[in-house]
């Protein structure tokens, strides 16, 4: 059991007090792994998740022998593992100490209990999970975009360049009206699977509902965010501009998924540009109405979170491992002039 003062000092358990710092102590453990040392391997069984208190971590496909000219490391404050302990599925990379590390180590059981008995908690350290998963997609999403950079003039830009990008403005995207949806609406949303009747309509009326064309745009980057969006129909491209005249799509979402996570888990701009790919129905929950929901609803909130953070970590770990193949494809191959 760990020392509640140790865990005082680390941020990621800042909003927590006094009570909820003493039963994570107690699922909790400690250990030093050092340089060199594998702390799992991809596909390997897990019932464990880490959070790096010192040191430094390499990700990759056989990370202490491969060769990579751009390696993806985590150092304090990261988290490891996360959906192997939510999803009780297998690591879907290799991770390896780079030097001497200490990590906090969560056991599944010891987790799954303290959702069940304390939701507040939970929730609390779900969302502190989510919000670090969303920031690192954000990371490599801005990593690949000085990649395409590099791939189109065989160079990367200085931040002078971002910043004229940045400052040049489209035309904003045109106001919605939005209407009410019905508990129906969410009828095949697997974010919503596990919602029995009476917890669907109650939170279906915190939401709304909105139709866009195809090639409409739904939010532009660098606008504010503060919604979570849900794909009822339709689909969605998710782009972010490179240079002054090209973007680059970087996903492209259906049915049932949805974006906009960060913004309704945090005050933040979105970095991204999202518009229809055609004729779509979009659902939306704000951040007032999603707070007030879970603090009414605490039980729904875990089964919401618990989805949303199964699904971001499975799309950063595609990114990382997308970005990682390509970045290598990319070094060894030299730059393309498109």
């Amino acid at each position: 059991m760990l020392n509640i003062g140790e865990l005082d000092q680390i941020a990621q358990f800042k909003a927590l007090n006094a009570g909820e710092l003493k039963e994570i102590s107690q699922i909790m453990d400690k250990r030093t792994y050092l340089k060199g040392e594998i702390i799992y391997k991809k596909d390997q069984n897990a019932d464990q998740f880490y959070l790096i208190k010192q040191g430094e971590v390499e990700i990759g496909e056989t990370t202490a022998l491969k060769s990579s000219h751009i390696r993806l490391t985590l150092g304090p404050g990261a988290y490891l593992g996360g959906l192997s302990l939510l999803a009780g599925a297998r690591h879907s990379n290799t991770v390896c100490a780079l030097n001497d590390c200490e990590l906090l180590i969560f056991e599944r059981a010891g987790f799954e209990k303290l959702i069940n008995q304390n939701q507040s908690c939970g929730l609390k350290i779900m969302r502190d999970l989510i919000i670090y998963l969303c920031l690192r997609i954000r990371k490599i999403s801005e990593k690949y975009t000085d990649m395409v950079d590099y791939m189109i003039d065989g160079e990367f830009y200085d931040s002078r360049h971002h910043m004229a990008m940045t400052e040049k403005s489209s035309a904003p995207a045109k106001a919605k009206k939005l209407s009410p949806i019905t508990e129906r609406e969410l009828e095949g949303i697997s974010l919503f699977a596990d919602f029995s009747a009476l917890e669907k309509k109650n939170i279906a009326r915190i939401m709304t509902g909105c139709d866009y064309l195809a090639e409409e745009l739904i939010y532009e980057e660098h606008t504010t965010g503060g919604k979570l969006y849900i794909i009822k129909d339709g689909a969605v491209k998710i782009s972010k501009r490179v240079q002054q005249h090209r973007e680059v799509t970087l996903s492209a979402l259906e049915e049932g998924k949805f974006f906009g996570v960060l913004s309704l888990l945090e005050e933040t701009e979105h970095t991204a540009t999202v518009e229809a790919i055609k004729n779509s129905r979009i659902l939306m929950i704000d951040k007032p109405g999603f707070e007030e929901f879970i603090k009414q609803a605490p039980g729904c909130g875990i089964k919401m979170m618990r989805y949303i953070c199964q699904n971001v970590y499975r799309l950063l770990s595609k990114i990382e491992q997308d970005y990682d193949y390509t970045s290598n494809y990319v070094w060894e191959s030299g730059p393309y002039y498109l």
